[in-house]
């Protein structure tokens, strides 16, 4: 069956190739024609297979077979504080998101497109109890100035004088 596949692809190239030089009195049947080049080069100067370099093999128009160079995936942004994947920001490489619409570079909240929303809320939280701290800290102080002062100890130590010996 393949035998009979591999020859029906190439009488289908045979009759492309026909009709094209139809006005002629003879036919060339072109090796190219009746069977494809399935080995392909790159088409830059890089010739080594780095992520940088990742190709995809695609048929043009004019039925010829060539490398399509892919991009790099751009990585995801991500919260500054957790690491954490930032949602609602798309995944764009930074030229093109400057060139973006504000509502797809940000979310609407504080520190939208730099921090998650768990990272915003424990900074709140924080900020918050360090207010209340200081809150207690001067109620406490003010409280202990008000305190009566009319107990007082006799704490002071009597201290010997040394006698300096003259000679």
């Amino acid at each position: 069956s393949t035998l009979s596949s591999s020859s029906a692809a190439s009488d289908v190239y045979k009759r492309q190739y026909q009709r094209r030089v139809r006005g002629s009195l003879f036919v060339v049947y072109s090796p190219r024609l009746i069977m494809p080049d399935k080995r392909l080069t790159y088409r830059r100067r890089l010739s080594y297979n780095t992520p940088a370099n990742r190709v995809r093999r695609v048929k043009t128009p004019g039925n010829r077979l060539v490398f399509q160079y892919l991009d790099k995936k751009v990585a995801p942004v991500r919260c500054g504080d957790t690491g954490v994947r930032l949602h609602g920001i798309t995944r764009l490489k930074p030229l093109e998101l400057r060139n973006e619409s504000k509502n797809r570079r940000t979310v609407s909240r504080p520190y939208g497109g730099c921090l998650s929303a768990s990272a915003v809320r424990a900074r709140i939280m924080r900020s918050f109890l360090i207010e209340e701290q200081k809150a207690v800290k001067s109620m406490l102080k003010a409280s202990k100035q008000e305190a009566p002062k009319d107990v007082k100890k006799d704490t002071k130590k009597k201290t010997k004088k040394k006698k300096s010996a003259k000679k």
